[in-house]
């Protein structure tokens, strides 16, 4: 089956992360929807900015490296020193959705990969500067992360 196929469909690969690569999808708000049935109807909004961290995962079942989508993290916490318990090490088996790269939309920013600023998935763009093969899979962390960011009450 051809990858173009597989949007969207879930897969479960087994392997680990390469931290040392993470690039970031940004900006990004963290989705809430209690917090957005809270906020109905208002102007403005208590949404936090951060970014989708974004991480190449060897597939030891497959023999190949892809990019995962491990999720949203706030702004003040890009430096991976300060989200060790995010940073998963060792073998790990995890399901994930498969995403198609994108074009640019307009009024969208060009993606800066020297200042590691990404706007939109060019996955052409990402496994070349990752080593990676170009497939992403937006990560299910409940199916494998130990760290999650603690509610907001």
């Amino acid at each position: 089956m051809e990858l173009r196929n597989l949007e969207y469909r879930p897969v479960k690969v087994r392997g680990h992360f390469d931290h040392s690569k993470e690039l970031y999808m940004m900006p990004r708000t963290m989705v809430d929807p209690e917090r957005e049935a809270r906020e109905a109807g208002r102007l403005s909004s208590s949404a936090q900015s951060g970014a989708h961290v974004i991480t190449p995962f060897h597939c030891t079942d497959l023999g190949m490296s892809i990019l995962v989508n491990r999720g949203f993290v706030p702004r003040k916490k890009l430096n991976p020193d300060s989200r060790k318990k995010g940073q998963i090490e060792g073998e790990v088996d995890l399901v994930g959705m498969v995403r198609l790269t994108e074009t640019r939309k307009p009024f969208v920013p060009e993606n800066n990969p020297e200042r590691n600023h990404w706007y939109y998935r060019d996955l052409e763009a990402m496994a070349t500067l990752t080593g990676t093969e170009p497939i992403f899979i937006d990560a299910d962390f409940s199916t494998w992360c130990p760290a999650r960011l603690p509610k907001k009450r």
